[in-house]
């Protein structure tokens, strides 16, 4: 499974590395702390999450219990799991912000001159990139999913910001909903947008 898992990351990452001047790849999900000019690209690691939850559900997860699944969401199996894959992948959109890019200066430099700006803070934020990605996903998947029941569109959009095990309140949600610095202004949601549809 090991093989397949990177065969699945490979094939994908081959397909994006002739994009790679793209804006979307200046943001980044991790970097080596004595080098930010070695970073992994956001949208590498969200292909990278979903060819594991696509893999995880093809190879590990029994017929019965993802026939109880399909029954459930009343959609095939195989769609299913790519459904379910796309949700996972999207577990770290919350780092496409300002709050989470800032992190990098290197790459934070470079996406000032391109227009995204980063709001100076005289508080700490509560939550971490997790409160992002609910907030991001709030705001997209009503728009994408407009026939979805509004609550089980928001719990999804927690339950994936809740990833690392803290899961951000709907007070927390709320009271950051308009915040700039989890979202962003108007070119970071325009890149948040691009990201979810890539």
């Amino acid at each position: 499974m090991r093989f397949k898992i990177i065969n699945e990351i490979s094939q994908k990452q081959a397909n994006y590395i002739k994009h790679q001047g793209e804006q979307h790849f200046q943001f980044w999900a991790k970097f080596a702390k004595d080098d930010e000019k070695n970073y992994h690209p956001l949208i590498w690691h969200m292909l990278d999450s979903a060819a594991v939850a696509k893999t995880l559900w093809e190879d590990l997860l029994s017929t019965a219990f993802k026939q109880s699944l399909s029954d459930k969401f009343k959609f095939p199996i195989d769609e299913l799991g790519k459904l379910l894959a796309f949700w996972i992948s999207l577990h770290d959109i919350g780092k496409a912000s300002p709050e989470f890019q800032k992190k990098n200066t290197f790459l934070k430099n470079i996406l000032e001159a391109n227009g995204f700006d980063f709001p100076k803070l005289n508080t700490k934020v509560e939550g971490f990139h997790g409160t992002g990605t609910a907030l991001i996903l709030r705001r997209i998947f009503p728009h994408e999913m407009p026939g979805a029941p509004p609550k089980f569109l928001f719990d999804l959009a927690s339950t994936l910001g809740g990833h690392h095990g803290e899961f951000p309140s709907d007070n927390l949600l709320t009271k950051y909903d308009s915040e700039k610095f989890h979202m962003g202004g108007s070119a970071w949601q325009a890149i948040q947008d691009t990201i979810f549809f890539e």
